[in-house]
């Protein structure tokens, strides 16, 4: 991590308009374990149903965990500047970013026939990069004893799998029954949500069913994904003497779905 105040170093860059400037960089390396305590060997817990009496009976875990597993490590690197502007009564700041985590830790959807339901694995790679802004306005405007606060913000993030675990192209990463399961695809960003289509012919009309005159389901689709790929913020204070009042809105979007 470094960093350096240029009006500082170089004061005569200093203005009555222009007052700060400064420059930052960053890289770092994280490791974690996504996994509980004692969740790299299969368990069994006490069954109250089994339909024998007073015999004691044991059952599997419905999660399936293995001793392979390998630490998440996530590599990311940022650049940023701040400036400062009438005695740093507006401020502006920009960072961008560049994030990659590999053997990201999961669970994943298992067929029921296996005694399981889920088990956890290192699905594979992902990489994310974004840019963030903020703006803060210390005031806005300032009469008397009234001062009015602006701080506003925007985040812009863009998240993708550029590997998965063997030749796997998806994982399936949760089936809650809502027939829209959440998917890690490679190559799209993450996670995704997927639907089931409408049956359509070459021209891309939907094929009716000519029995009962309803629509034929089709295969699943990539519908949208469920991280926002931008936020925005902004909070306002008016301030009177002692009395304060504020207001926040939040938006998120890039998420939606066909």
């Amino acid at each position: 991590n470094a960093s350096v105040v240029l009006t500082d170093a170089i004061p005569s860059m200093r203005s009555d308009v222009f007052n700060h400037f400064k420059v930052r960089a960053s890289a770092a390396k994280v490791g974690t374990v996504n996994v509980d305590a004692y969740k790299l060997d299969n368990t069994a817990s006490l069954n109250s149903y089994f339909p024998y009496s007073t015999l004691t009976a044991y059952k599997l875990n419905s999660t399936m965990n293995t001793r392979d597993l390998e630490p998440e490590f996530t590599t990311e690197y940022e650049v940023g500047t701040e400036f400062g502007f009438f005695n740093n009564r507006i401020m502006f700041e920009a960072a961008a970013y560049f994030q990659r985590t590999t053997n990201q830790t999961v669970s994943v959807s298992m067929p029921t026939s296996t005694g399981y339901s889920a088990r956890y694995i290192n699905a594979g790679t992902m990489e994310g990069k974004g840019i963030e802004l903020d703006l803060h306005l210390t005031p806005l405007l300032k009469l008397g004893d009234f001062q009015w606060i602006v701080n506003a913000n925007a985040t812009f993030v863009d998240t993708k799998v550029t590997e998965l675990a063997g030749d796997a192209t998806e994982l399936m990463l949760d089936d809650s029954g809502d027939n829209m399961p959440i998917y890690a695809v490679l190559d799209e960003q993450f996670p995704v949500i997927k639907a089931t289509d409408w049956k359509r012919d070459p021209n891309g009309r939907v094929v009716v069913n000519a029995s009962n005159g309803m629509p034929t389901a089709g295969d699943l689709i990539v519908v949208g994904t469920t991280q926002p790929k931008v936020r925005l913020g902004l909070t306002t204070n008016f301030k009177y003497k002692n009395w304060s009042l504020g207001a926040t809105f939040d938006y998120r979007g890039g998420h939606k779905t066909r």
